[in-house]
């Protein structure tokens, strides 16, 4: 499985940084985390990639 940096997944996923952590802290998303405490990475897979942006489209598509 392939797993991309925070700063990609934002891209790909068409959102924004504070979007994925809402995700995250909500507990929707619960990305992959690695490295040491001073250089922690956080990683998501594409399948989470795929649902975020299916997130914000049925979030588009339902706000009036």
């Amino acid at each position: 499985m392939d797993w991309f940096p925070r700063r990609h997944a934002v891209v790909l996923a068409r959102s924004s940084p504070s979007r994925l952590a809402y995700l995250e802290k909500i507990g929707i998303i619960v990305p992959q985390r690695s490295g040491g405490s001073s250089r922690l990475e956080v990683f998501y897979s594409w399948e989470q990639i795929l649902e975020i942006r299916a997130i914000s489209r049925l979030r588009q598509h339902l706000s009036f």
